[in-house]
């Protein structure tokens, strides 16, 4: 048996269960697609009662209720204990148990509900996955979800073949180094990939398949903004909101833009809607922008409010004329600046390759770099997946931006 377990909010856990889908619980050389979204409720009955909710959901993916709760250990007697098992036997059954699970949890979040506790369990061809919730006032809940698969040794003795992202240095500071020794060795060149331009078409979890951290950013007030944040920070990468702002060519840059002639309060208006459309952004790039981010005016605005709530800017560098880096500098605020768009439009695969191949090249001469990539370009994907041993090969590490943000 193999347990995870510990005080942890939603989102710390669901990365966990992410974690093990993109460690090797399969064969394959890139993660399937898994998908989380919040499930449409059906009836008066599901809207009041959560475990009406929580069976609809599991009963919509194959999973029937069995009297027994399975491998969960005793509990308090105000939990409510239910065992659901997949109808069915699964190619992937940790494709299932993810896709499950995080459905059920996005199900009872919505009504305050919060994860306790989880754990992994299972042995020879069958896998299961315990969830420990509760909600406010309310009694806990204990759900046990398993599924069969076809695999001959243990699903949860195969060794991790995938790169997980590293947690900032910060959570794991180094004693210092001893006076004498050999030198230590030079650290590696760093490269952070940011994909812009998610939240309106669908698609995201193909990118969160990839074995590589990716930072998110998201635009604001679109149709899948906030279920595609949780989403990302359930798999344990970084999210940026990509904030719309002006550009010299009159392009409307859609919803949530701010605009150069508005005054200071409503400024700050829109910017707290646009990051509460994008919850547990650790960050803020802009989107189009090369008017906005040439306004001095403006960017002391918005840079200032980002300072006031310990946020970091990515310029992402869409005008020679920014005035970010200057203005982020004056006032202290943490900043980094994109060095290459990977994926302009229309380029085909080969072209988009080539280009990461520049930035590989970037940051080998620079020690760090960030490209950025969209997720509504058609061959982006593809193109990411098959130059990942290059990075590898070149020596160069991938990083979540804030581990190199204002350095």
């Amino acid at each position: 048996m193999k347990r995870l377990s510990g005080e942890a909010r939603v989102l710390a856990a669901l990365y966990l269960v992410f974690a093990l889908l993109l460690c090797g619980l399969g064969s394959d050389p890139v993660a399937p697609v898994v998908t989380a979204s919040t499930p449409t409720l059906r009836s008066d009955e599901e809207r009041e009662n959560p475990l009406a909710a929580v069976a609809a959901v599991l009963e919509r993916l194959g999973f029937s209720r069995i009297p027994q709760p399975g491998p969960l250990r005793p509990r308090p007697i105000n939990y409510t204990v239910a065992a659901w098992e997949a109808r069915k036997p699964v190619a992937r059954p940790a494709v299932l148990l993810v896709r499950a699970g995080g459905e059920l949890v996005s199900s009872l979040a919505e009504r305050g509900g919060r994860l306790l506790r989880m754990e992994w369990v299972g042995s020879g061809t069958r896998l299961g996955l315990n969830l420990e919730l509760a909600l406010p006032g309310e009694r806990g809940f204990l759900f046990s979800l398993t599924a069969a698969g076809g695999e001959k040794e243990s699903l949860l003795r195969k060794r991790p073949t995938a790169q997980l992202p590293v947690p900032p240095p910060s959570l794991h500071p180094r004693p210092p180094s001893p006076p004498t020794g050999p030198p230590t060795p030079p650290r590696p060149a760093r490269v952070a990939i940011v994909l812009d331009d998610v939240g309106e078409t669908m698609g995201l979890e193909k990118f969160l398949a990839l074995p590589i951290p990716l930072t998110i950013a998201i635009m604001p007030k679109r149709r899948h903004s906030e279920a595609y944040a949780r989403m990302a920070r359930a798999a344990g990468r970084e999210v940026l909101l990509h904030l719309p702002l002006e550009a010299q060519n009159g392009q409307d840059p859609g919803p949530g833009v701010i605009r150069t002639d508005w005054p200071p309060e409503r400024v700050r208006e829109e910017l707290e809607e646009d990051l509460a459309s994008v919850p547990g952004a650790v960050g803020v790039n802009n989107h189009m922008g090369s008017l906005g981010t040439a306004d001095e005016t403006l960017m002391r605005m918005i840079l200032g409010i980002l300072k006031e709530k310990g946020l970091f800017f990515l310029d992402s560098r869409t005008t020679a004329g920014s005035v970010v880096p200057r203005v982020a500098g004056e006032i202290g605020l943490r900043y980094a600046v994109n060095g290459k768009f990977l994926d302009p439009e229309g380029a085909s695969i080969e072209r988009i390759q080539e280009l990461i191949r520049e930035l590989i090249a970037l940051a080998k001469r620079k020690g760090k770099a960030v490209g950025i990539c969209h997720a509504n370009r058609p061959h982006t994907l593809a193109a990411l997946r098959t130059m990942l041993p290059e990075f590898a090969a070149a020596g160069v590490e991938l990083v979540p931006l804030g581990q190199i943000v204002g350095e």
